[in-house]
């Protein structure tokens, strides 16, 4: 019988590069691996990717964070795994459970007219009933739920 480590992985997808962790008990070197997160930029500042697409990404970097250990210390058994990234973008999902648009970055230029107006619209309050936060609303997010809304 061959005993396994037992490990955790972290992945974090984020705005510049995705990456994940291996990390055991029993082991003081940490697997890492790193890429690029494959963003598509059109001419406006938009810039999104396939939601299918990031699943892809985490799949691989799983793959690849475990193989690494593996490759040191032999049979591992992952125990949990914990997810972070992607500031405010989100997938919007139909009611299927299917994904209905792609995943804005919250950094997309998109939406900004619109938030500009209602920058404008909301400044004294009188139509939310309190006066506007500063920046709580990103471009981003806002033309993701626009995105949803619209379809």
């Amino acid at each position: 019988m061959t005993l396994s480590t037992d490990v955790v992985l972290g992945i974090d997808i984020g705005t510049t590069s995705a990456k994940a962790v291996v990390r055991s008990a029993s082991h003081p070197a940490t697997p890492y691996v790193e890429q690029r997160t494959p963003w598509r930029t059109g001419s406006c500042g938009q810039t999104d990717i396939d939601p299918h697409c990031l699943v892809s990404v985490a799949v691989d970097l799983i793959g690849r964070a475990v193989r690494a250990a593996e490759s040191g210390w032999g049979p591992v058994r992952v125990r949990s795994v914990g997810v972070t990234g992607l500031a405010e973008s989100g997938v919007l999902l139909d009611p299927a459970g299917r994904p209905a648009a792609p995943v804005i970055a919250w950094f997309d230029h998109r939406g900004g007219h619109e938030l500009e107006q209602l920058s404008r619209d909301a400044s004294d309050g009188s139509r939310t009933g309190s006066p506007p936060r500063a920046k709580t609303i990103h471009s981003g997010t806002l033309s993701q739920v626009q995105a949803g809304l619209a379809r």
